[in-house]
């Protein structure tokens, strides 16, 4: 009776882990990406399996989506001095 409980426990546990290797490579990469472009350091991680909480997630994932942002707005930027640049051009 107490197997099949602790088997549960083990298999979330180990999806959970999956989630956070999920996030933390999508923030390593994202965070080289940006600072390399820039001439940055290399970022690095590691797993910290002491805090494997939803709140510790939710944190990481919040993270990502800032560096998404910050992924995305320079190419923002750079699409539109483009077409400022174009436009200026055409007179």
């Amino acid at each position: 009776m107490i197997i099949p409980v602790l088997e549960d426990i083990r298999k979330r546990k180990d999806e959970r882990k999956k989630q956070f290797v999920e996030v933390l490579d999508q923030i390593c990469q994202i965070s080289n990406e940006i600072h390399r472009s820039s001439g940055g350091y290399v970022y690095n991680w590691s797993a910290d399996e002491s805090d494997l909480s939803l709140k510790r997630l939710e944190e990481l994932h919040s993270q990502l989506h800032v560096l998404q942002k910050e992924k995305v707005h320079p190419a923002l930027l750079l699409l539109s001095f483009g077409s400022v640049k174009r436009r200026k051009a055409k007179y």
